[in-house]
């Protein structure tokens, strides 16, 4: 169905954009990128001052940190300190000849040197054998201390002073853990231990106390993963493994930071930790990452609120500008196109105008010329019927064909110009081409195969019959001058309804096609094709009224005809005849 509606032969190329036109698409892309900036530069400020204000808190948090730990690390020390000389003090009174033998006197001392003292849960002296020589808790002690670490860890050699694990009181009923030395011997051997019990809560007050300003988490941890202290209070979690982020870091360095997720409650913290030095101790604070960055995620709250105000209402303003030059835009393309179609109109009226003021010129000479034939062809035949000489006939026959090719001519000329009498009538196309498929195959010879690509349900059509022959049969002609070597020609017939589009036609349309792969029309004969007289053969192979008479005998039927080509891809020319009214 495309190749029945070609394009137009008289064609208006489109007009390139008007200044105003580039004005408002030059704004357009300026509106756009106002848009963008709009939005990515609060954005990127945004994030830049995320990015910046992150690190920001995190040295903070770092220093913070650090800060406590040193607090914290400083304040276990002295308390260590404290409790090395309440120990001195013990295994001083052990010692003394008039005590040790008194236990009375040796339990009292103890008391006095307990009492007072809160961090200090119980002190013991603990005999070889493992039972309670003497406490500062008032007896009697049915338990024993054997079964202790921490005179485990003594019976089998002096190591100084001893951190143990913690414990809940037998006597006591605290939890503590215990701070011990050997008692000292003459000849070094094993003659027991001095024990002070530390509580536990008493650490993890002063461990709250040394940095109240901060939501923190602070612990004292031995080197083997016993957690002695923790505040907020001891969990479930009494032992870390060796494999713990923290104990590894931790045996690698006497002080650091790292990042580990807590086993207790799952959150990611901050871990600050350092170790005692002479113990095998470590104290650790560590700060939640929520609570690091939650003054952050404040701040970042209050910039964003600040912000997006902002950002919609550069934006809003860019969007309502574009929207407004958009409609501008919208409207100068309408104009345009409303520009375009008018020259289209204008040219194709000035094209209908210049072939009207041909037709009536080539009707005045047709008819002069019509009138001049007339008598010199009743004469003629007049001669030829009366002369004797046997040379007469030849002659006269010779003046007769070629006013009979004047007469033709004539009639051409007259078709161009739309004043050839026609006689119009209801005709099946379809029928009348395949009555001349034998003299349109002779008309083209060897020069190129014919196909017919006919529709099944066309409508008849409203012409003059022989009218359409010729003018089907000058089309093959046509086809066939224009083809160099052996192509093919293709003769279409459909159904079409026009609305304006071609030769300005409206309504329904029997479209006769004749399409070949010959040389082709180039634009500037393309526009030209249907003027009369205008051909691009040589002399005396063509009067230039072929294409310009088909023209106007499509135009006195009702219809009319269009032609597209291009140089070196064929050339297809279309006949539109009006459809019938009825059979």
């Amino acid at each position: 169905m495309e190749s029945l509606l070609p394009s137009s032969a008289l064609t208006v190329p489109e007009a390139s954009p008007t200044p105003d036109l580039r004005r408002i698409r030059r704004l357009v892309r300026v509106l756009r990128g106002l848009l963008v900036i709009a939005i990515a530069l609060p954005v990127g400020f945004l994030a830049v001052v995320a990015w910046a204000s992150y690190g920001t808190t995190i040295d903070a948090a770092q220093t913070l940190i650090l800060r406590s730990l040193e607090v914290v690390h400083q304040s276990t020390l002295k308390l260590f300190d404290t409790q090395e000389l309440i120990l001195d003090r013990a295994i001083a009174l052990a010692g003394t000849p008039d005590r040790s033998s008194d236990t009375a006197a040796l339990n009292a001392a103890l008391h006095s040197l307990e009492k007072g003292r809160d961090q200090i849960a119980s002190i013991w002296i603990i005999g070889p054998d493992g039972k309670v020589r003497a406490s500062s808790v008032s007896g009697p002690w049915r338990m024993g201390a054997a079964d202790r670490d921490y005179f485990m860890a003594q019976r089998e050699q002096d190591v100084g002073t001893y951190v143990g694990r913690t414990f809940i009181g037998r006597a006591t009923g605290r939890r503590s853990f215990g701070f011990s030395r050997r008692l000292p011997s003459s000849d070094g051997s094993f003659q027991g231990v001095a024990s002070i019990s530390v509580s536990a809560d008493f650490f993890r007050g002063a461990f709250h106390r040394a940095s109240p300003e901060i939501k923190h988490v602070v612990a004292l941890i031995r080197t083997d993963g016993q957690v002695l202290v923790r505040d907020p209070p001891e969990s479930a979690i009494s032992r870390l493994s060796p494999d713990d982020p923290l104990m590894r870091a931790a045996s690698q360095s006497n002080a650091g930071l790292i990042r580990r997720v807590s086993l207790l409650d799952g959150r990611e913290r901050l871990y600050g930790y350092r170790h005692i030095e002479g113990y095998p101790l470590f104290v650790v604070v560590a700060l939640s990452r929520a609570a690091i960055l939650r003054p952050w995620r404040a701040n970042m709250l209050l910039y964003t609120a600040i912000a997006c105000p902002v950002i919609l209402a550069l934006s809003g303003l860019a969007v309502f500008a574009l929207r407004e030059v958009r409609r501008e835009e919208a409207a100068l393309l309408r104009l345009a196109e409303a520009s375009r179609q008018r020259a289209d109109a204008e040219a194709r009226l000035l094209q209908a105008q210049k072939l009207e003021l041909l037709g009536q010129l080539v009707g005045t000479m047709a008819h002069d010329f019509a009138n001049l034939l007339t008598p010199i062809m009743g004469n003629l035949h007049l001669l030829r019927e009366r002369l004797a000489d046997p040379a007469s006939p030849t002659r006269v026959n010779s003046a007769l064909v070629a006013a009979e090719r004047g007469e033709k001519l004539v009639r051409s000329l007259l078709t161009v110009a739309r004043q050839q009498p026609i006689a119009l009538s209801t005709i099946d196309v379809n029928a009348l081409l395949r009555e001349m498929e034998d003299l349109l195959r002779q008309s083209l010879g060897q020069a190129a195969s014919l196909a017919f690509d006919l529709a099944a349900d066309l409508w008849l059509a409203r012409a003059d019959a022989s009218g359409l022959e010729m003018a089907v049969l000058n089309l093959i002609v046509n086809a066939r001058d224009a083809m160099t070597a052996r192509g093919s020609v293709r003769i279409s017939s459909a159904n079409v309804t026009l609305g304006g589009e071609h030769d300005d036609l409206y309504g329904d349309f029997v479209a006769i096609a004749v399409a070949d792969s010959g040389r082709g029309m180039p634009t500037e004969v393309l526009a030209r094709a249907f003027e009369p007289f205008f051909t691009t053969k040589g002399a005396g192979q063509g009067t230039g009224l072929g294409l310009a008479s088909l023209h106007g005998f499509a135009r006195q039927c009702g219809g009319g005809a269009q032609i597209s080509s291009a140089a070196g891809q064929g050339t297809t020319v279309t006949m539109f005849l009006p459809r019938a009214a009825s059979a």
